[in-house]
């Protein structure tokens, strides 16, 4: 059975939409950007680890 997922071009596929996003933005746009999509990341760490009571 041959595998259809391909991460490389998954990941391709999202730096894309990314820059479409952020290629109009300003350094302060974009910093802020990359600042509220970092804080979201940790704070889905932190309901994940929560939800599966994980102590870090």
């Amino acid at each position: 059975m041959k595998n259809k997922f391909n991460c490389v071009d998954m990941k391709h596929k999202s730096a894309e939409k990314i820059y479409k996003i952020i290629s109009e933005y300003n350094i302060e746009e974009e910093l802020k950007f990359w600042q509220e999509r970092s804080d979201k990341l940790k704070d889905k760490k932190r309901k994940t680890l929560e939800k599966h009571n994980i102590n870090t």
